[in-house]
């Protein structure tokens, strides 16, 4: 009797073993893929990010040369009506009382 008490005890207490190693097992595995799926998720992020600056980055870019465009023909234009005896700015009178 104190026999088959005792190997009861030792199959229970494997049989527990065993139930809390494939508990075990299903955290750890739930854990790996919940890892995973953050990996996924921030290198998805990261792409966007990145594509975003990069986008960014060029339309800076273009706007800079977009406005050295506008400014040279500006220049362009002011030199062409200096040479051109265009009008320029008539004085302001030092006292508002003189016009």
């Amino acid at each position: 009797m104190k026999v088959r008490a005792g190997i009861i005890a030792i199959a229970v207490a494997f049989g527990l073993g065993a139930c809390s190693t494939s508990q075990q097992e299903k955290t750890d595995e739930s854990a790996r893929e919940a890892g995973r799926k953050a990996g996924e998720a921030a290198d998805k992020a990261d792409k966007a990010i990145r594509s975003a600056a990069k986008e960014t980055e060029q339309a800076a870019k273009k706007a800079g040369r977009d406005i050295e465009r506008t400014a040279d023909a500006v220049r362009k234009g002011w030199n062409e009506g200096q040479h051109q005896g265009g009008t320029k700015p008539k004085p302001k009178p030092k006292n508002e009382d003189e016009k």
